[in-house]
């Protein structure tokens, strides 16, 4: 297989681009419910990043025509969803993550200021 030209790349970016107004509002639309901003905004941008790869693997099986904003967004935000990460997944087995705290019902919060703790003996 050929590598693509810089004219290929450039005209996918360009077609991804013209979808990612309609990706991004179906991604805030779908994280509407997260409290924490920043975990909001993260997965967000998850959701693009993962529409990104899912239209790249279209375009691999030969489906540009055929993938659209909506489509696009539903599979990115059943990626994200599932707790798929593109740069490396959580572990369930780490206590902050999400994955952890969805998996086994307890969530973190902050200590109070001024609150001290202390250890029983």
């Amino acid at each position: 297989m050929q590598a693509p030209t810089a004219e290929f790349v450039h005209a996918l970016h360009e077609r991804f681009l013209t979808l990612v107004p309609e990706v991004e509002r179906r991604a805030a639309a779908a994280v509407r419910r997260v409290r924490c901003p920043h975990r909001r905004a993260d997965s967000a941008q998850e959701i693009v990043a993962a529409s990104w790869a899912l239209f790249l693997a279209a375009i691999e099986r030969g489906g540009c025509p055929a993938v659209t904003a909506p489509e696009l967004a539903d599979l990115a935000v059943a990626h994200a969803r599932k707790s798929q990460r593109l740069a490396g997944g959580e572990s369930a087995r780490d206590v902050m993550s999400a994955r952890a705290q969805r998996k086994h019902g307890f969530t973190i919060t902050a200590i109070p200021a001024g609150t001290v703790a202390v250890a029983p003996c």
